[in-house]
């Protein structure tokens, strides 16, 4: 009998705020590390921000990891976009 949890697989989503991580690799390193991972219960959401007053430089980083991020064809990773204009 029970609750039936122990048939029910468990989901994880690992949620990282990204703000001018592509430019110093970092972000292609996380996603490199997570694409290899083999358990299929986890699900990482990059949410990739900035805000009104932040510098042009730290713009076209966060702009340059989106442009990466929607090129990966992985259903696992989720794009979430959270930029002040």
């Amino acid at each position: 009998m029970g609750f039936g949890f122990a048939e029910k697989a468990k989901k994880v989503a690992v949620i990282v705020p990204v703000f001018q991580e592509f430019k110093n690799g970092n972000l292609q390193r996380l996603v490199a590390d997570f694409e290899s991972q083999t358990d299929p219960n986890f699900q990482l959401v990059i949410v990739v921000n900035h805000t009104v007053d932040a510098s042009k430089e730290a713009k076209a980083d966060n702009e340059a990891a989106i442009r990466y991020l929607e090129g990966l064809k992985n259903d696992k990773i989720v794009l979430v976009k959270a930029l002040e204009q």
